[in-house]
Protein backbone atom coordinates (compact mmCIF):
# COMPACT_ATOMS: atom_id res chain seq x y z
CA UNK A 1 0.00 0.00 0.00
CA UNK A 2 1.24 3.47 -0.85
CA UNK A 3 1.49 5.17 2.54
CA UNK A 4 1.71 8.93 2.22
CA UNK A 5 4.63 10.33 4.16
CA UNK A 6 6.00 13.66 5.30
CA UNK A 7 2.58 15.33 4.96
CA UNK A 8 0.80 16.75 7.98
CA UNK A 9 -2.46 14.87 8.56
CA UNK A 10 -4.56 18.03 8.58
CA UNK A 11 -2.99 19.19 5.33
CA UNK A 12 -3.79 15.81 3.79
CA UNK A 13 -7.44 15.97 4.71
CA UNK A 14 -7.65 19.56 3.47
CA UNK A 15 -6.22 18.39 0.13
CA UNK A 16 -8.77 15.59 -0.14
CA UNK A 17 -11.81 17.65 0.78
CA UNK A 18 -13.19 20.08 -1.86
CA UNK A 19 -14.66 22.63 0.53
CA UNK A 20 -17.24 25.04 -0.85
CA UNK A 21 -17.90 28.54 0.45
CA UNK A 22 -21.37 27.45 1.61
CA UNK A 23 -19.84 24.57 3.56
CA UNK A 24 -17.59 27.00 5.38
CA UNK A 25 -20.59 29.08 6.48
CA UNK A 26 -22.66 26.06 7.62
CA UNK A 27 -23.52 25.82 11.31
CA UNK A 28 -21.20 23.56 13.25
CA UNK A 29 -22.92 20.37 14.44
CA UNK A 30 -21.84 17.83 17.03
CA UNK A 31 -19.39 15.31 15.55
CA UNK A 32 -21.82 12.44 16.09
CA UNK A 33 -24.46 14.19 14.02
CA UNK A 34 -22.20 14.34 10.98
CA UNK A 35 -21.30 10.66 11.29
CA UNK A 36 -24.87 9.54 11.91
CA UNK A 37 -26.18 11.49 8.94
CA UNK A 38 -23.44 10.15 6.68
CA UNK A 39 -24.15 6.58 7.76
CA UNK A 40 -27.84 6.91 6.95
CA UNK A 41 -27.07 8.16 3.45
CA UNK A 42 -24.46 5.43 2.89
CA UNK A 43 -26.79 2.65 4.08
CA UNK A 44 -29.40 3.79 1.58
CA UNK A 45 -27.26 2.42 -1.25
CA UNK A 46 -28.36 5.33 -3.39
CA UNK A 47 -25.38 6.86 -5.18
CA UNK A 48 -27.19 10.21 -5.36
CA UNK A 49 -27.38 10.35 -1.55
CA UNK A 50 -23.66 9.64 -1.30
CA UNK A 51 -22.99 13.25 -2.23
CA UNK A 52 -24.83 14.28 0.92
CA UNK A 53 -22.78 11.81 2.98
CA UNK A 54 -19.59 13.18 1.49
CA UNK A 55 -20.70 16.73 2.30
CA UNK A 56 -21.38 15.73 5.93
CA UNK A 57 -17.98 14.09 6.32
CA UNK A 58 -16.25 17.03 4.63
CA UNK A 59 -17.86 19.36 7.15
CA UNK A 60 -16.73 17.12 10.01
CA UNK A 61 -13.15 17.22 8.72
CA UNK A 62 -13.34 21.00 8.41
CA UNK A 63 -14.56 21.56 11.97
CA UNK A 64 -12.93 18.68 13.85
CA UNK A 65 -10.11 17.42 11.67
CA UNK A 66 -9.60 13.75 10.87
CA UNK A 67 -11.18 11.05 13.02
CA UNK A 68 -10.67 7.37 12.43
CA UNK A 69 -14.36 6.53 12.00
CA UNK A 70 -15.05 9.43 9.64
CA UNK A 71 -12.01 8.70 7.50
CA UNK A 72 -12.99 5.03 7.25
CA UNK A 73 -16.56 5.98 6.29
CA UNK A 74 -15.32 8.36 3.63
CA UNK A 75 -13.22 5.61 2.07
CA UNK A 76 -16.08 3.10 2.21
CA UNK A 77 -18.21 5.39 0.03
CA UNK A 78 -15.82 4.70 -2.84
CA UNK A 79 -16.58 0.98 -2.60
CA UNK A 80 -20.03 1.34 -4.15
CA UNK A 81 -18.70 3.74 -6.74
CA UNK A 82 -16.07 1.16 -7.73
CA UNK A 83 -18.62 -1.66 -7.86
CA UNK A 84 -21.23 0.29 -9.78
CA UNK A 85 -18.93 2.00 -12.30
CA UNK A 86 -18.62 -0.32 -15.32
CA UNK A 87 -15.92 1.62 -17.16
CA UNK A 88 -12.48 0.52 -15.92
CA UNK A 89 -10.85 3.87 -16.61
CA UNK A 90 -13.56 5.68 -14.61
CA UNK A 91 -13.09 3.21 -11.78
CA UNK A 92 -9.52 4.50 -11.46
CA UNK A 93 -10.64 7.82 -9.94
CA UNK A 94 -12.56 6.01 -7.20
CA UNK A 95 -9.77 3.48 -6.61
CA UNK A 96 -7.29 6.30 -6.09
CA UNK A 97 -9.66 8.06 -3.70
CA UNK A 98 -10.19 4.85 -1.73
CA UNK A 99 -6.44 4.34 -1.43
CA UNK A 100 -5.98 7.96 -0.32
CA UNK A 101 -8.42 7.49 2.55
CA UNK A 102 -6.97 4.09 3.46
CA UNK A 103 -3.57 5.76 3.73
CA UNK A 104 -5.10 8.65 5.65
CA UNK A 105 -6.62 6.21 8.13
CA UNK A 106 -3.19 4.72 8.77
CA UNK A 107 -1.78 8.19 9.39
CA UNK A 108 -4.72 9.17 11.59
CA UNK A 109 -4.26 6.08 13.74
CA UNK A 110 -0.48 6.29 13.93
CA UNK A 111 0.42 6.29 17.62
CA UNK A 112 3.16 8.83 16.94
CA UNK A 113 0.75 11.24 15.27
CA UNK A 114 0.16 13.92 17.89
CA UNK A 115 -1.96 16.07 15.56
CA UNK A 116 -4.95 13.77 16.03
CA UNK A 117 -6.50 13.62 19.48
CA UNK A 118 -6.57 10.25 21.18
CA UNK A 119 -10.36 10.27 21.40
CA UNK A 120 -10.51 10.46 17.60
CA UNK A 121 -8.56 7.21 17.29
CA UNK A 122 -11.24 4.87 18.62
CA UNK A 123 -11.58 1.44 16.95
CA UNK A 124 -8.44 2.14 14.91
CA UNK A 125 -7.30 -1.49 14.73
CA UNK A 126 -10.70 -2.72 13.61
CA UNK A 127 -11.18 0.07 11.09
CA UNK A 128 -7.71 -0.38 9.58
CA UNK A 129 -8.30 -4.12 9.12
CA UNK A 130 -11.61 -3.35 7.43
CA UNK A 131 -10.11 -0.83 5.02
CA UNK A 132 -6.97 -2.81 4.28
CA UNK A 133 -9.13 -5.81 3.44
CA UNK A 134 -10.90 -3.69 0.82
CA UNK A 135 -7.62 -2.95 -0.88
CA UNK A 136 -6.70 -6.64 -0.84
CA UNK A 137 -10.14 -7.62 -2.13
CA UNK A 138 -10.05 -5.25 -5.07
CA UNK A 139 -6.44 -6.03 -5.91
CA UNK A 140 -7.27 -9.72 -6.18
CA UNK A 141 -10.40 -9.00 -8.19
CA UNK A 142 -8.67 -6.81 -10.76
CA UNK A 143 -5.62 -9.08 -10.95
CA UNK A 144 -7.72 -12.20 -11.51
CA UNK A 145 -9.77 -10.37 -14.13
CA UNK A 146 -6.60 -9.46 -16.01
CA UNK A 147 -5.14 -12.97 -15.80
CA UNK A 148 -8.39 -14.66 -16.82
CA UNK A 149 -8.86 -12.38 -19.81
CA UNK A 150 -5.28 -13.02 -20.85
CA UNK A 151 -5.45 -16.80 -20.50
CA UNK A 152 -8.90 -17.23 -21.98
CA UNK A 153 -9.71 -14.49 -24.46
CA UNK A 154 -6.33 -13.32 -25.73
CA UNK A 155 -4.95 -16.78 -26.44
CA UNK A 156 -8.13 -17.96 -28.19
CA UNK A 157 -8.43 -14.76 -30.25
CA UNK A 158 -4.83 -15.01 -31.39
CA UNK A 159 -5.50 -18.59 -32.47
CA UNK A 160 -8.64 -17.46 -34.31
CA UNK A 161 -6.68 -14.77 -36.15
CA UNK A 162 -3.95 -17.23 -37.11
CA UNK A 163 -6.44 -19.77 -38.45
CA UNK A 164 -8.88 -17.38 -40.20
CA UNK A 165 -8.65 -16.59 -43.91
CA UNK A 166 -11.54 -14.13 -44.28
CA UNK A 167 -10.02 -10.64 -44.01
CA UNK A 168 -13.22 -9.05 -42.65
CA UNK A 169 -13.47 -11.67 -39.92
CA UNK A 170 -9.78 -11.19 -39.10
CA UNK A 171 -10.38 -7.44 -38.65
CA UNK A 172 -13.21 -8.18 -36.20
CA UNK A 173 -11.03 -10.63 -34.28
CA UNK A 174 -8.24 -8.04 -34.15
CA UNK A 175 -10.62 -5.41 -32.78
CA UNK A 176 -11.82 -7.87 -30.14
CA UNK A 177 -8.23 -8.71 -29.29
CA UNK A 178 -7.32 -5.03 -28.86
CA UNK A 179 -10.38 -4.47 -26.65
CA UNK A 180 -9.33 -7.38 -24.43
CA UNK A 181 -5.74 -6.17 -24.29
CA UNK A 182 -6.91 -2.68 -23.27
CA UNK A 183 -9.08 -4.22 -20.57
CA UNK A 184 -6.24 -6.37 -19.24
CA UNK A 185 -3.90 -3.39 -19.07
CA UNK A 186 -6.59 -1.33 -17.31
CA UNK A 187 -7.08 -4.09 -14.72
CA UNK A 188 -3.36 -4.26 -13.97
CA UNK A 189 -3.20 -0.45 -13.77
CA UNK A 190 -5.95 -0.60 -11.14
CA UNK A 191 -3.90 -3.21 -9.28
CA UNK A 192 -0.92 -0.86 -9.26
CA UNK A 193 -3.06 2.03 -8.05
CA UNK A 194 -4.24 -0.14 -5.16
CA UNK A 195 -0.85 -1.54 -4.21
CA UNK A 196 2.24 -0.76 -6.24
CA UNK A 197 4.41 -3.03 -4.08
CA UNK A 198 3.00 -6.28 -5.47
CA UNK A 199 5.38 -7.58 -8.09
CA UNK A 200 2.67 -9.68 -9.73
CA UNK A 201 1.13 -6.57 -11.27
CA UNK A 202 4.37 -5.67 -13.07
CA UNK A 203 4.81 -9.25 -14.23
CA UNK A 204 1.22 -9.24 -15.49
CA UNK A 205 1.92 -6.09 -17.50
CA UNK A 206 5.03 -7.63 -18.99
CA UNK A 207 3.15 -10.81 -19.87
CA UNK A 208 0.35 -9.12 -21.80
CA UNK A 209 2.78 -6.93 -23.72
CA UNK A 210 4.89 -9.98 -24.47
CA UNK A 211 1.85 -11.86 -25.76
CA UNK A 212 1.09 -9.14 -28.28
CA UNK A 213 4.73 -8.91 -29.38
CA UNK A 214 5.54 -5.62 -27.67
CA UNK A 215 8.58 -6.92 -25.81
CA UNK A 216 10.04 -3.45 -25.28
CA UNK A 217 7.07 -2.20 -23.26
CA UNK A 218 7.05 -5.43 -21.29
CA UNK A 219 10.66 -4.84 -20.31
CA UNK A 220 9.84 -1.30 -19.15
CA UNK A 221 7.24 -2.66 -16.73
CA UNK A 222 9.60 -5.23 -15.28
CA UNK A 223 12.25 -2.56 -14.76
CA UNK A 224 9.65 -0.46 -12.88
CA UNK A 225 8.99 -3.45 -10.65
CA UNK A 226 12.63 -4.24 -9.88
CA UNK A 227 12.92 -2.03 -6.83
CA UNK A 228 9.65 -3.43 -5.47
CA UNK A 229 10.82 -7.05 -5.63
CA UNK A 230 12.03 -8.79 -2.50
CA UNK A 231 14.02 -11.07 -4.79
CA UNK A 232 15.29 -9.23 -7.86
CA UNK A 233 16.79 -12.29 -9.52
CA UNK A 234 13.71 -13.67 -11.37
CA UNK A 235 12.90 -10.25 -12.82
CA UNK A 236 16.51 -9.61 -13.79
CA UNK A 237 16.64 -12.93 -15.63
CA UNK A 238 13.39 -12.27 -17.50
CA UNK A 239 14.49 -8.74 -18.44
CA UNK A 240 17.82 -9.96 -19.78
CA UNK A 241 16.28 -12.74 -21.86
CA UNK A 242 13.62 -10.36 -23.18
CA UNK A 243 16.41 -8.06 -24.38
CA UNK A 244 18.02 -11.05 -26.09
CA UNK A 245 14.66 -11.86 -27.67
CA UNK A 246 14.78 -8.36 -29.18
CA UNK A 247 18.34 -8.96 -30.39
CA UNK A 248 19.64 -6.31 -27.97
CA UNK A 249 22.57 -8.10 -26.34
CA UNK A 250 24.04 -4.86 -25.01
CA UNK A 251 20.76 -4.11 -23.22
CA UNK A 252 20.75 -7.58 -21.65
CA UNK A 253 24.25 -7.35 -20.17
CA UNK A 254 23.72 -5.18 -17.05
CA UNK A 255 20.64 -7.13 -15.96
CA UNK A 256 22.18 -10.53 -16.66
CA UNK A 257 25.38 -9.48 -14.91
CA UNK A 258 23.47 -8.54 -11.76
CA UNK A 259 21.49 -11.76 -12.01
CA UNK A 260 24.56 -14.02 -12.09
CA UNK A 261 25.94 -12.25 -9.03
CA UNK A 262 22.71 -13.15 -7.23
CA UNK A 263 22.58 -16.66 -8.72
CA UNK A 264 26.24 -17.72 -9.11
CA UNK A 265 25.25 -21.37 -9.58
CA UNK A 266 23.20 -20.72 -12.73
CA UNK A 267 25.90 -21.74 -15.20
CA UNK A 268 23.53 -21.66 -18.18
CA UNK A 269 22.73 -17.98 -17.72
CA UNK A 270 26.39 -17.32 -16.95
CA UNK A 271 27.25 -18.87 -20.29
CA UNK A 272 24.66 -16.71 -22.02
CA UNK A 273 26.21 -13.66 -20.40
CA UNK A 274 29.53 -14.70 -21.98
CA UNK A 275 27.77 -14.89 -25.35
CA UNK A 276 26.37 -11.39 -24.83
CA UNK A 277 29.86 -10.11 -24.02
CA UNK A 278 31.25 -11.73 -27.16
CA UNK A 279 28.51 -10.13 -29.27
CA UNK A 280 29.71 -6.73 -28.06
CA UNK A 281 33.40 -7.66 -28.53
CA UNK A 282 33.91 -7.53 -24.76
CA UNK A 283 36.21 -10.54 -24.95
CA UNK A 284 37.99 -10.04 -21.65
CA UNK A 285 34.67 -9.97 -19.80
CA UNK A 286 33.55 -13.12 -21.62
CA UNK A 287 36.83 -14.82 -20.73
CA UNK A 288 36.40 -13.94 -17.05
CA UNK A 289 32.86 -15.34 -16.96
CA UNK A 290 33.90 -18.57 -18.68
CA UNK A 291 36.73 -18.99 -16.20
CA UNK A 292 34.18 -18.65 -13.39
CA UNK A 293 32.08 -21.35 -15.03
CA UNK A 294 35.08 -23.68 -15.25
CA UNK A 295 35.81 -23.31 -11.53
CA UNK A 296 32.42 -24.96 -10.95
CA UNK A 297 32.25 -27.25 -13.97
CA UNK A 298 35.63 -28.24 -15.38
CA UNK A 299 33.98 -30.21 -18.19
CA UNK A 300 31.72 -27.42 -19.45
CA UNK A 301 32.12 -27.73 -23.22
CA UNK A 302 30.86 -24.24 -24.08
CA UNK A 303 33.16 -22.57 -21.57
CA UNK A 304 36.17 -24.67 -22.60
CA UNK A 305 35.71 -23.93 -26.29
CA UNK A 306 35.04 -20.23 -25.59
CA UNK A 307 38.27 -19.90 -23.62
CA UNK A 308 40.04 -21.67 -26.47
CA UNK A 309 38.55 -19.13 -28.91
CA UNK A 310 39.64 -16.29 -26.61
CA UNK A 311 43.26 -17.42 -26.70
CA UNK A 312 43.02 -18.04 -30.46
CA UNK A 313 41.86 -14.45 -30.98
CA UNK A 314 44.66 -13.27 -28.68
CA UNK A 315 47.08 -15.23 -30.88
CA UNK A 316 45.73 -13.54 -34.01
CA UNK A 317 45.98 -10.08 -32.40
CA UNK A 318 49.53 -10.77 -31.18
CA UNK A 319 50.57 -12.00 -34.63
CA UNK A 320 49.23 -8.79 -36.17
CA UNK A 321 51.12 -6.71 -33.61
CA UNK A 322 54.33 -8.63 -34.19
CA UNK A 323 54.06 -8.09 -37.94
CA UNK A 324 53.37 -4.36 -37.60
CA UNK A 325 56.34 -3.81 -35.26
CA UNK A 326 58.64 -5.81 -37.53
CA UNK A 327 57.52 -3.82 -40.55
CA UNK A 328 58.23 -0.66 -38.54
CA UNK A 329 61.76 -1.90 -37.76
CA UNK A 330 61.15 -2.42 -34.03
CA UNK A 331 62.57 -5.92 -33.67
CA UNK A 332 62.54 -5.95 -29.86
CA UNK A 333 58.84 -5.21 -29.65
CA UNK A 334 58.13 -7.57 -32.54
CA UNK A 335 59.94 -10.40 -30.75
CA UNK A 336 58.02 -9.72 -27.55
CA UNK A 337 54.71 -10.08 -29.42
CA UNK A 338 56.06 -13.15 -31.21
CA UNK A 339 56.63 -14.84 -27.86
CA UNK A 340 53.16 -13.82 -26.66
CA UNK A 341 51.69 -15.11 -29.90
CA UNK A 342 53.15 -18.58 -29.38
CA UNK A 343 52.02 -18.67 -25.75
CA UNK A 344 48.47 -17.72 -26.72
CA UNK A 345 48.35 -20.40 -29.39
CA UNK A 346 49.60 -23.04 -26.97
CA UNK A 347 46.92 -22.00 -24.46
CA UNK A 348 44.27 -22.14 -27.14
CA UNK A 349 45.26 -25.69 -28.08
CA UNK A 350 45.20 -26.77 -24.43
CA UNK A 351 41.57 -25.70 -24.15
CA UNK A 352 40.64 -27.14 -27.55
CA UNK A 353 42.11 -30.47 -26.45
CA UNK A 354 40.16 -30.33 -23.19
CA UNK A 355 37.03 -29.63 -25.22
CA UNK A 356 37.71 -32.60 -27.50
CA UNK A 357 38.30 -34.89 -24.51
CA UNK A 358 34.83 -34.02 -23.22
CA UNK A 359 33.12 -33.74 -26.61
CA UNK A 360 35.00 -35.69 -29.31
CA UNK A 361 32.15 -35.15 -31.76
CA UNK A 362 32.69 -31.37 -31.81
CA UNK A 363 33.42 -30.88 -35.51
CA UNK A 364 34.48 -27.22 -35.33
CA UNK A 365 36.90 -27.72 -32.45
CA UNK A 366 38.44 -30.80 -34.06
CA UNK A 367 39.12 -28.78 -37.21
CA UNK A 368 40.56 -25.82 -35.28
CA UNK A 369 42.73 -28.21 -33.26
CA UNK A 370 44.10 -29.62 -36.50
CA UNK A 371 44.56 -26.18 -38.09
CA UNK A 372 46.59 -24.62 -35.28
CA UNK A 373 48.70 -27.70 -34.72
CA UNK A 374 49.46 -27.53 -38.44
CA UNK A 375 50.60 -23.91 -38.00
CA UNK A 376 52.95 -25.11 -35.27
CA UNK A 377 54.24 -27.95 -37.53
CA UNK A 378 52.86 -30.54 -35.13
CA UNK A 379 51.89 -32.82 -37.98
CA UNK A 380 50.69 -35.86 -36.06
CA UNK A 381 48.39 -33.76 -33.89
CA UNK A 382 47.16 -31.91 -36.98
CA UNK A 383 46.36 -35.26 -38.62
CA UNK A 384 44.51 -36.31 -35.47
CA UNK A 385 42.28 -33.23 -35.58
CA UNK A 386 41.61 -33.21 -39.35
CA UNK A 387 40.92 -36.94 -39.43
CA UNK A 388 38.39 -36.65 -36.61
CA UNK A 389 36.67 -33.70 -38.30
CA UNK A 390 36.48 -35.58 -41.60
CA UNK A 391 35.00 -38.64 -39.91
CA UNK A 392 32.36 -36.46 -38.24
CA UNK A 393 31.46 -34.71 -41.49
CA UNK A 394 32.82 -36.64 -44.47
CA UNK A 395 31.11 -34.30 -46.97
CA UNK A 396 33.30 -31.33 -46.06
CA UNK A 397 36.09 -31.12 -48.67
CA UNK A 398 38.28 -28.77 -46.60
CA UNK A 399 38.70 -31.43 -43.89
CA UNK A 400 40.01 -34.01 -46.39
CA UNK A 401 42.18 -31.39 -48.11
CA UNK A 402 43.79 -30.37 -44.81
CA UNK A 403 44.24 -34.01 -43.86
CA UNK A 404 45.98 -34.68 -47.17
CA UNK A 405 48.25 -31.66 -46.69
CA UNK A 406 49.23 -32.92 -43.22
CA UNK A 407 50.02 -36.43 -44.47
CA UNK A 408 52.32 -34.94 -47.13
CA UNK A 409 54.32 -33.22 -44.36
CA UNK A 410 54.98 -36.64 -42.79
CA UNK A 411 55.71 -38.18 -46.21
CA UNK A 412 52.74 -40.51 -45.81
CA UNK A 413 52.01 -40.23 -49.53
CA UNK A 414 49.56 -43.10 -49.83
CA UNK A 415 47.43 -41.69 -46.99
CA UNK A 416 47.68 -38.22 -48.52
CA UNK A 417 46.49 -39.52 -51.90
CA UNK A 418 43.54 -41.28 -50.23
CA UNK A 419 42.53 -38.04 -48.50
CA UNK A 420 42.80 -36.03 -51.72
CA UNK A 421 40.69 -38.63 -53.52
CA UNK A 422 37.94 -37.88 -51.00
CA UNK A 423 38.19 -34.21 -51.99
CA UNK A 424 37.76 -35.16 -55.65
CA UNK A 425 34.71 -37.24 -54.81
CA UNK A 426 33.15 -34.12 -53.35
CA UNK A 427 34.45 -31.66 -55.95
CA UNK A 428 35.73 -33.28 -59.17
CA UNK A 429 36.67 -29.83 -60.58
CA UNK A 430 39.36 -29.01 -58.01
CA UNK A 431 42.37 -28.40 -60.25
CA UNK A 432 44.87 -27.96 -57.40
CA UNK A 433 43.98 -31.35 -55.93
CA UNK A 434 44.26 -33.10 -59.31
CA UNK A 435 47.73 -31.57 -59.65
CA UNK A 436 48.67 -32.91 -56.22
CA UNK A 437 47.35 -36.33 -57.16
CA UNK A 438 49.43 -36.41 -60.36
CA UNK A 439 52.57 -35.83 -58.25
CA UNK A 440 51.56 -38.33 -55.58
CA UNK A 441 50.68 -41.07 -58.05
CA UNK A 442 54.06 -40.53 -59.71
CA UNK A 443 55.79 -40.78 -56.31
CA UNK A 444 53.88 -43.95 -55.51
CA UNK A 445 54.49 -45.47 -58.95
CA UNK A 446 50.78 -45.73 -59.72
CA UNK A 447 51.05 -45.15 -63.46
CA UNK A 448 47.42 -45.86 -64.35
CA UNK A 449 46.17 -43.53 -61.66
CA UNK A 450 48.66 -40.88 -62.74
CA UNK A 451 47.49 -41.12 -66.36
CA UNK A 452 43.88 -40.87 -65.29
CA UNK A 453 44.63 -37.80 -63.15
CA UNK A 454 46.56 -36.14 -65.97
CA UNK A 455 43.66 -36.77 -68.39
CA UNK A 456 41.20 -35.24 -65.94
CA UNK A 457 43.51 -32.30 -65.31
CA UNK A 458 43.86 -31.65 -69.03
CA UNK A 459 40.08 -31.70 -69.45
CA UNK A 460 39.65 -29.14 -66.66
CA UNK A 461 42.27 -26.80 -68.06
Amino acid sequence: MKLLKHIAIIALIMALVPFSSSAKKARKLPMGAYIKSAKIDILSGDLKRYKSAIAMLDSLFMYYGPTAEAVQLRGSIEVDYIDKTPDLKKKMEHVKTLVSYVDTLHMTCDKDNKEVKKKYKKKCKELIIMNDSLVVKYWREFYNNGINLMNDNVVSLQEDIANETDSSVIIQFQEDLQANVDSIIANFELCLALDDSKIESYVGMRTIYDKIGDVENGIKWLIKGLDKAADRAPLLQTISYDYIKMGDYAGAIPYMREYVELRPDDLLTMGNLAICYNSQKMYDSSFAINQRILTQDTANVDALSSVGHYFRQSFIDAADSSRRYREAGNEAEANKWETSKDNFLDSSLVYYKRTIDVDPGNEQIQYLYGTYNYILSRWELAIEGFKAAAEINPKEADYWRSLGDSYIQTKAFAESAAAYEKVIEIDPTDVAIWEQLVSLYAELGQKADKARAEKQLKALK
